[in-house]
């Protein structure tokens, strides 16, 4: 059965006339009367009383016709549930912003930017960020530090300085500074190997002289900072990374070589969602002025 079909049959059933149906779906009448005999044939049984100018739907029409508004009905609700998906995905960004960038302040911005977007704050892989922003999977992030790859844009938002954190119990509790060797002999909580954070990490001990010993990884500063809080490790962290949680149990120390870490608001130029990604820039930016030059 076609769906053409089925909306001739419900339309003379409606109006119980062929010449009226063909008026409401400017379509020929023979069009129509052709349409319900391939149809009755099909069932194998006619559909309608014919009286004069008039036809009236029998006991097969009438029960076949409680199927076909049913089957036009969910058919109806399920183009305007696909319509209401698309519009939602118009609006839909997904990003990945470290939980201190995500404030009142930079919501307000957003939505007084953009009232209808819909944010969704992934915390993915370190590993699979460049390729889930090239792919599409990821449309923006807040990176440190920056991204570079082609297609890939990176607008520096903000310069934080990485400190130390300890347990408010480990021997270097309360130190105000200390040097990145004075840690030579401790264990590390960082993130995952491969990731951009774990590879600048390296890279800076490695740059004092040791290769740190790394004993938990994480996606992500809260649960880097339970073993560090437990004792159990020590972590080097940008400051505001750190201060933005719970900071009861922890010890923050300055390193003596003041080491510092770029954020960057990275996307794919790309992205067929440049308006979303306009919209969320812009309310970055209003929110952390003081971008390094």
């Amino acid at each position: 059965m076609e769906w053409q079909q089925l909306i001739y049959f419900k339309c003379v059933a409606d109006t119980g006339s062929m010449g009226k149906a063909s008026e409401i779906l400017h379509v020929t009448q023979p069009a129509i009367s052709m349409s319900i005999k391939k149809m009755e044939e099909e069932l194998g049984t006619p559909l309608f009383t014919r009286h004069k100018k008039t036809i009236i739907l029998n006991k097969y029409g009438r029960a076949y016709l409680k199927r076909v508004q049913t089957v036009i009905r969910e058919l109806d609700e399920g183009a305007k549930e696909i319509h209401q998906m698309l519009e939602r995905e118009k609006n839909h960004i997904t990003v990945m912003f470290p939980e201190f960038f995500v404030t009142p302040h930079f919501m307000e911005e957003l939505y007084k930017i953009a009232p209808e977007i819909i944010i969704d704050n992934q915390q993915i892989n370190y590993s699979v960020v460049q390729s889930n922003l090239i792919d599409g999977t990821l449309d923006m992030c807040l990176f440190s530090p920056p991204i570079t790859a082609p297609d890939l844009i990176s607008i520096p938002i903000e310069i934080q300085e990485i400190v130390a954190v300890t347990s408010t119990n480990h021997r270097l509790a309360g130190t105000p500074e200390i040097s990145l060797y004075d840690l030579r002999d401790e264990r590390f909580a960082t993130y995952p190997d491969g990731s951009v954070p774990s590879m600048m990490f390296h890279d800076m001990c490695e740059g004092s002289g040791f290769t740190p010993n790394v004993r938990f990884q994480s996606n992500t500063v809260r649960d880097i900072l339970t073993p560090v809080r437990a004792g159990q490790a020590i972590a080097a962290l940008s400051w505001n990374s750190i201060v933005c949680y719970n900071t009861e149990g922890l010890s923050i120390i300055r390193l003596k070589e003041r080491p510092q870490t770029v954020f960057a608001l990275t996307y794919n130029k790309h992205n067929e969602k440049q308006n979303l990604i306009s919209a969320v820039r812009t309310a970055v930016i209003n929110c952390h002025q003081s971008s390094p030059e």
